[in-house]
């Protein structure tokens, strides 16, 4: 049996339909659910736990997949295995502030943190025993 193009594109398109059941609001509730536990997470979280959300959610889904076609998850990638997902906006986010802090003139004398501090004195180490 042949098939044409045009028949080929619509078996395509209607699969891809079905398979895309999910309703707008309970996309819009596994993306809260994840960006959420994302963030809780510091920006990113294990494979596993970040599936397992999604999976929770909706009951027979192929959360890797769901994750996938997302544009705002991304998968961090160490020699060709996946690792951790991440928020894209929270990354960007953060990309921004750095970029603005870093046109601040005296942004890049000062650091985190009390070893930095020369001509350190006894009151600083007082400082650090009682935070």
């Amino acid at each position: 049996m042949k098939i044409t193009r045009r028949q080929l594109r619509m078996l395509v398109e209607q699969a891809a339909e079905g398979a895309s059941d999910l309703t707008d609001e309970k996309q819009k509730e596994i993306d809260d659910s994840v960006a959420q536990y994302l963030a809780d997470e510091g920006g990113a979280a294990s494979e596993e736990g970040t599936e397992k959300i999604v999976s929770d959610k909706v009951d027979g889904i192929d959360a890797k997949a769901y994750l996938a076609k997302k544009e705002r998850y991304a998968q961090l990638t160490v020699d060709n295995d996946p690792q951790d997902y991440y928020d894209k906006t929270l990354a960007e986010a953060r990309a921004l502030i750095r970029e603005k802090l870093e046109k601040i003139a005296f942004y890049d004398k000062y650091s985190y943190g009390l070893d930095d501090i020369p001509n350190k004195t006894k009151a600083h180490d007082d400082i650090i025993g009682h935070t």
